[in-house]
């Protein structure tokens, strides 16, 4: 990657966990790949606004910025879209890192419901930048053949040591003091050690999870600090003096580091481990409204942006419409935009129009865009036409997916895929996964498939699932797992920060096929408030019967077998491997799908979401991906041990994840096994099956 960026320039960003050797690894690669460069390394508080004119002076424009901690850069007169072009056409090299749990609210992406684009949840210049960087992923821990690799290279007593250590926590984060100022802070919350001093640290932290940049005066700490105090015990602790709680957070342990380190403009700020390892444990919607409060104050011009995007990750609206509406107010395009989306979340349509037009009117595509998905959803197609091509015009390519829906809606097949395949040429998610529709229904599978991909790269959820799918009946499993992972992340992500229907439905789907049904249970009830209608229903076992815990039935199986009769098919089917790529259901909840052509019916199940939905097909046509068939199972009973002449009893279950339905008189349908009396096999076999 970095010889590609030596030839070119652009933005290399290393993300991952604190102390995961982000730092360290992306320096050695510097050192061995790009030798004889320049490296600049510009303070975090100073103005780079003539960082570009300065690195086109190095000789061929050979010159490394390197920019630890990206997010510190990420502000109006730090690192913007602009500079990042300009420094990129020069052919810099810009070698970034990041943590994860600030990298994540940064990257948020658009759904679609069927084939229309959304409205954008939000939009502003830190994501922009790290949307144009091309990323790296670095685990916290290491694999045992990398473990093994170190151990027989190792010299430093300090790599050694961290290495016979548990692979619970990464060696880097042996080797920086993570995992031991963790279980310092965590010891110091006990009677007669240092609970308050334990307090302090846990303000400190929760401000730095809002997305505050700089230190904390020690006043503000002092005056959080005994909401957490409280929570650990309060009085009953026998709490140290403030002044020596101070001391024990600001100590250094094992000669490496403190909990409380030392900001460069004076007061204090968490050590990064605390904070990543405090974000994996819990949600950054669990903060006090008081951090919220000390976090409005404190917020300055350089981390407004990321403030008010954390508040909005965290769900809290009010927070981020505060921190917004001064800078909307004075003219800051981004604000508007997002502070439009926030307004759209509280329920005030009025007034986010009244913004997106504000920021349409000084040229925004993405206000433009938003603008468009209103008219379209109050029906007016020809407004949102005018909107959407402004957006285009504007450079926002999301909009072509919208026009494409337009157009299909106009009946214009034509000109929607023409719309669909020149968005998906441009990498652009949505309209990929229209045009991936479209030529899927036109039998064009291998152009299909590769539209899916497109589409499922850019996280959109739903592609990502039915990509999947695809590759698990490729047999490639590893990277199918890796897109269920990536809808599901990406799903919950849209969904919290943007509350519509169409993400909370695509967050349920995702949580089930996961085998979530806690999480997927909630967002179902999120998207059946705003009045959505799934058209299928997640049916739970009943105490402790045998057969499938779960199961995916779509509204018409419902009405045709009734309760009763779907609770028959839950005990007589087992999650065995999916009937079309054939690969095991695990704990996903699975989809139930009928095939119904005539002359049988048959009830097979499907991972939910990746392989297929649920469904009731009554054409002729019987849709067959791999055929991987339907796994069996037997077992065989002497009937008398004492009697070398008993005989044996084979049990045998033929179809573990497929039943047969047969129709009565009336109508109804009912479960029968596969030589029912009513089946067209009872005419072809003298068996019986067992009842």
């Amino acid at each position: 990657m970095l010889d590609r960026l030596a030839g070119e320039g652009g933005l290399l960003l290393v993300t991952g966990d604190s102390a995961a050797g982000k730092s360290r690894s992306l320096f050695e690669a510097m050192r061995a790949r790009l030798e004889g460069w320049s490296v600049c390394v510009p303070d975090v508080d100073i103005d780079l606004s003539g960082l570009a004119a300065s690195a086109a002076r190095q000789p061929a424009g050979r010159c490394v910025i390197w920019l630890d901690d990206l997010q510190e850069y990420l502000r109006p007169d730090g690192l913007t879209p602009r500079l990042l072009d300009e420094l990129k056409r020069s052919g810099c090299i810009l070698l970034a890192t990041m943590r994860s749990a600030v990298y994540r609210p940064l990257v948020p992406k658009t759904t679609v419901t069927g084939a229309a684009s959304q409205a954008s949840p939000v939009r502003h210049g830190p994501a922009r930048v790290v949307r144009a960087a091309s990323r790296l992923t670095i685990s916290r821990t290491w694999t045992e053949p990398e473990r093994s690799r170190a151990r027989d290279g190792a010299r430093d007593p300090r790599l050694a040591q961290a290495l016979a250590a548990d692979t619970v926590h990464g060696v880097a984060e042996y080797l920086a003091a993570g995992p031991q100022l963790w279980s310092w802070w965590k010891e110091a919350a006990q009677a007669g050690a240092n609970p308050r001093g334990a307090a302090l640290v846990a303000a400190a932290v929760d401000l730095a999870r809002t997305g505050l940049r700089g230190s904390m005066d020690e006043d503000t700490l002092t005056r959080l600090h005994s909401y957490y105090l409280d929570r650990l015990g309060g009085a009953a602790l026998r709490p140290e003096p403030i002044e020596d709680a101070w001391t024990w957070a600001s100590g250094i342990l094992l000669g490496v580091t403190s909990p409380l380190i030392p900001g460069r403009e004076g007061g204090w700020r968490p050590f990064d481990y605390l904070v990543s390892a405090t974000a994996r444990q819990s949600n950054v919607s669990e903060l006090p409204d008081m951090i919220w409060s000390a976090a409005t104050a404190h917020v300055d011009g350089t981390d407004w942006e990321l403030v008010s995007l954390a508040a909005m990750a965290a769900a809290r609206f009010d927070v981020a419409a505060a921190i917004l509406e001064p800078w909307a107010g004075a003219g800051n395009t981004d604000a508007m935009v997002n502070l439009g989306g926030v307004r759209m979340r509280l329920g005030d349509t009025s007034t986010a129009e009244h913004w997106w037009t504000r920021g349409a009117e000084q040229g925004d595509g993405v206000a433009a865009n938003d603008i468009g998905y209103l008219r379209m959803r109050a029906g007016d197609l020809a407004g949102a036409q005018e909107w959407f091509t402004r957006s285009l015009e504007a450079g926002e390519t999301q909009a072509v997916a919208a026009l494409g829906e337009i157009a299909r809606l106009r009946g214009d097949e034509r000109q929607a895929v023409e719309w669909w395949r020149s968005g998906s040429e441009q990498g652009n998610a949505a309209s990929a996964f229209s045009y991936a529709e479209w030529l899927r229904r036109d039998w064009k599978h291998d152009e299909s498939v590769e539209a899916l991909r497109i589409a499922a790269e850019g996280d959109l959820p739903i592609a990502a699932l039915s990509y999947a799918g695809v590759l698990l009946c490729r047999d490639k499993v590893t990277q199918a797992n890796r897109f269920v992972s990536r809808a599901y992340d990406a799903a919950c992500r849209d969904a919290r920060l943007a509350g519509n229907s169409a993400r909370y439905l695509m967050a349920s789907v995702a949580a089930m096929a996961l085998g979530d049904l806690d999480s997927g249970r909630s967002w179902e009830r999120k998207y059946i408030e705003q009045g959505g209608v799934q058209g299928w229903r997640i049916v739970e076992r009943k105490g402790t019967k045998s057969g499938l815990r779960a199961l995916a039935v779509d509204d018409r199986t419902w009405d045709r077998m009734g309760e009763t009769e779907v609770r028959a098919l839950m005990a007589a089917l087992w999650p065995g491997d999916c009937m079309d790529c054939g690969y095991t259901l695990g704990e996903g909840v699975p989809a139930l799908h009928v095939d119904d052509p005539g002359s049988s019916c048959t009830a097979n199940i499907y991972h939910f979401g990746v392989c297929r939905y649920p469904g009731w097909n009554d054409s002729a046509l019987v849709s067959m991906i791999k055929n991987s068939g339907p796994s069996w199972r037997s077992s065989a009973v002497i009937l008398d041990d004492d009697d070398p002449e008993a005989p044996v009893l084979v049990m045998v279950n033929p179809s573990a994840e497929s039943v047969s339905l047969e129709e009565d008189e009336s109508g109804g349908w009912h479960v029968a096994d596969g030589f029912g009396a009513h089946t067209f096999l009872a005419e072809m076999e003298p068996l019986r099956a067992v009842p």
